[in-house]
Order: structure tokens, then sequence, then C-alpha cells
């Protein structure tokens, strides 16, 4: 290794160490957040908690035991403080809503799929969320509109025991799940079109939504924003899902009009 080199590494190791010292939120420095695991430089407790290889709500409870109800991990450059008790989650969620109400940015994967942030699961806390919030109340969950969309959840479990009693006759055994999961879409479906469609293009639909949560799952760059250029495939897959996912809902959306 030649002697720049050797300068150049040294640089670099000393620039991410005093950047984890005085800017990274487990390396120290007077941070204003609750106490957390001691991270990594650069990465914080992000590969801490995949080199575990289980699932993440069993690390919040081992670390709850050890740093009580509220406590901080920085997973890359996203900071994530951690509630796990019924009270504090009131306080943050309900008594001061306003204040911790927004989100945080979107990788841009899921910024395909919510089209910008524009959907009710997605936009920011502000006058495009209450109005998606205010019709969703409306339209959808008041008791008038519940009682008037009785009809769709009966057709719905009508078909739902059809399926259980053929699959039986047929295999001796029913898929629970799936099952479940199908109705719960035809329900969806239909509350969301106002009509009924085929079985067929129902399956697909929910198939196409089972795609779309696989692939909008939490990966690297939703920590480390800098690794989004190696995603690139990915991006592109999203995108074909995306096309896939409107061929099959626009068809719906000019029945309902």
């Amino acid at each position: 290794m030649e002697v720049m080199d050797i300068l150049l590494l040294g640089l670099a190791i000393l620039f991410y160490f005093v950047w984890w010292k005085y800017w990274s939120i487990t390396g120290g420095g007077k941070k204003n957040l609750p106490p957390g695991p001691p991270g990594w430089p650069l990465v914080g407790n992000l590969f801490q908690v995949i080199l575990q290889r289980r699932p993440f709500i069993y690390v919040v409870r081992d670390l709850r035991k050890k740093y009580g109800p509220i406590f901080t991990m920085q997973m890359g450059q996203r900071t994530l403080v951690i509630i796990t008790s019924s009270e504090l989650i009131h306080e943050a969620l309900v008594q001061n809503g306003p204040l911790f109400a927004s989100r945080p940015p979107d990788s841009p994967i899921r910024l395909i799929f919510s089209v910008g942030k524009c959907a009710i699961n997605s936009a920011e806390y502000g006058p495009l969320w209450r109005a998606l919030r205010r019709n969703f109340v409306t339209e959808l969950i008041n008791p008038t509109r519940i009682k008037q969309c009785s009809w769709i959840r009966k057709w719905a479990m009508e078909y739902h025991m059809k399926r259980l009693e053929n699959e039986v006759s047929e295999n001796g055994f029913v898929e629970v799940m799936a099952n479940c999961r199908l109705t719960i879409c035809s329900i969806l479906i239909c509350l969301c079109f106002g009509a009924k469609i085929s079985e067929e293009r129902i399956k697909k639909i929910e198939s196409i939504l089972k795609d779309v949560m696989l692939i909008t799952a939490p990966q690297l760059p939703d920590f480390l924003p800098l690794l989004t250029p190696l995603f690139r495939s990915q991006v592109k897959q999203a995108k074909k899902l995306r096309q896939t996912q409107l061929e099959y809902l626009i068809p719906l959306v000019s029945l309902s009009f």
C-alpha cells in the first residue's frame, strides 16, 4: 500500500471517528434524547440489529429491560425513539399528537406507491392529511356508512364460507390465512369501488398488494440513503409493479363512475 493511500485511509478513519463522536446520537455529545445502546460509527445500531437475525420486536423487548420504557436507537442515518409504555404512547400520540404527527422521509420505492406521499397512510401531517382523514371518516367508517355497507360484508362472508366448504371437500383442510386475506381484500375492494368483481380479479389484486407490501418493507437505503444507488434494480422492479397495479385498478375506478 502506498504512503498516500495509508494517509488517506487514516484521514478517513479520523473523520468518521470525529463525526461519530460529535454528531452521531449514540456516539456521545449533548443530545436531548433518551439513553440507548451504544452504536458503531456511521451505522449506529443498524448492523447490531441485523446480525441478531430475529424479529425487531424481540430486540426491543430485551433493550427495554436495560434502558426502560423509552430509549433511543441510531439506525444508520435514522434516529428512532422507541416507546414501549402505554402511558408514554398516550402522552406522545394523544396529548402531544400534533407535535409528533409528522412522518420521516420515504424511501424512493415507497414514494412510487404513495404517489409522492399523497395517501392517507403516508401524507405528512397538515391540510392534505386532514382532508384525506376527513374523507375517510365521512365516507367509510361513520355508523351510517357502516350500516349501508352491510350487504358487502354479507356477500363477502357468503363467498368466504363457500370457499372453505369447497377446500374441505377437495383437500380435507383449509388455508385459514390465505382465505381470510382474500375475504378482507374483497371487502376493501368493494368498499373502494362500490361494485362486486370476480374472484379471479380479487385474487390477482390481492397478489399484487402482497408484492407491494414485500417490496416496500424496510431495506438498507431506508436507514443509509447513501446506498440508494446500489438498489436501482429494486426501484425499476417497483416501477414495473406499480404499472401492473394501475393496469388492474384503473378499470375499477372507471367502473365506479
